[in-house]
């Protein structure tokens, strides 16, 4: 989930202008396009070996967060949780069977 801030607007001269409202929340639809494997959120959507950098990254080095972890179930796992099962269907789909990886759930 992503937070931000609104400013709104007003003519109510007993508060502040203008109110900065906090909003919180997951975009409709989620982060997730089309199929998983864009791990590293590129606008292009693509799945390379960025996206495999940026999930060994997250498992095993820096522990980064992921900007997407939808994208990163590329074995479409029901826990949705990125692990070594999917970081092997990215190895898989990048390099060995060229299996696709699964759909965004």
């Amino acid at each position: 989930p992503m937070s931000s801030a609104a400013n709104i607007f007003h003519n109510d001269t007993s508060v502040s202008n203008p109110l900065a409202v906090t909003l919180s929340g997951t975009a409709v639809g989620g982060c997730c396009v089309g199929a998983t494997g864009n791990v590293d959120c590129d606008p292009s959507d693509g799945t390379d070996i960025s996206d495999l950098s940026a999930l060994i990254d997250n498992l095993y080095i820096s522990f980064t967060s992921l900007c997407c972890k939808e994208e990163a179930n590329t074995d479409g796992s029901l826990d949705g949780n990125a692990d070594i099962s999917d970081l092997s269907a990215l190895i898989g789909f990048l390099y060995i069977t060229f299996a696709p990886v699964a759909a965004c759930q």
